[in-house]
């Protein structure tokens, strides 16, 4: 397994995407070596019900 799937697998929860604080680092390298934006907050899923409240 790769790191990238090791840190995927390790990061999968039914609400959303969590990892320790170790994996977002390693996470953010690999994320960022392939000059991509690492986004670590806000989770989009607790965005969208923050949004769908304001209505």
């Amino acid at each position: 397994m790769s790191e990238a799937e090791r840190i995927l697998a390790a990061a999968r929860t039914v609400v959303g995407c969590w990892m320790e604080e170790l994996a977002s680092q390693a996470a953010r390298t690999i994320v960022e070596s392939a000059s991509l934006t690492y986004v670590e907050s806000p989770c989009i899923a607790d965005e969208v019900r923050r949004l769908g409240s304001q209505r």
